[in-house]
């Protein structure tokens, strides 16, 4: 515990230096300060960062640590960041889960068109000709 510039007493978390809470610093930023360069993508256009979350602790209370190679992902990106819409995914989860990809559904099953091609162990070059 430390003392603030008021004389009253702060409990710190000790967790500043962890990856975690970079992870979460950043994903605050994002949502909330107009001058973080991805604001627009984020912030800018509706992505909220839940109140819950305000505290670091709480974030980590629900999130755990992060696993190593393991990034913080929005499973529906057109929601905001809170314990129901977050889980921590892989680069390949997060790359899959992205705006730009196209989802399609077959069987019942929906993925992007690299998930597609992946789990039929086809290359994006085959043609279906050999």
């Amino acid at each position: 515990m430390s003392r603030g510039f008021d004389g009253r007493i702060n409990a710190t978390h000790g967790r500043s230096q962890t990856p975690v809470y970079r992870v979460w610093t950043s994903a605050r930023s994002r949502c909330r300060n107009v001058n973080d360069k991805e604001y627009p993508n984020y912030g800018g256009r509706g992505i909220s960062f839940s109140a819950e979350w305000d505290r670091f602790v709480q974030f980590l209370a629900d999130m755990g640590e992060r696993p190593d190679g393991m990034t913080l992902e929005r499973k529906d990106n057109d929601q905001g960041y809170c314990k129901s819409n977050c889980r921590w995914a892989t680069k390949r989860e997060q790359q899959q889960n992205t705006r730009r990809n196209r989802r399609y559904t077959y069987l019942g099953e929906t993925h992007c068109e690299s998930e597609w091609l992946r789990l039929l162990r086809a290359s994006p070059a085959t043609d279906g000709h050999g």
